[in-house]
């Protein structure tokens, strides 16, 4: 019930940790490894 009551009375706080949250996931989808190109072999 504190986690709701805090969220609710300090909506700034509130955006600032979502906005934080986003930020920080975004950045590390873009530095996940990609191969576009991956070494495939028939057996």
């Amino acid at each position: 019930m504190r986690l709701t009551h805090y969220a609710v009375h300090r909506r700034l706080a509130t955006s600032a940790i979502v906005v934080a949250l986003v930020v920080l996931g975004v950045y590390g989808l873009l530095r996940l490894p990609v191969d576009f190109l991956p070494n495939i072999t028939h057996r």
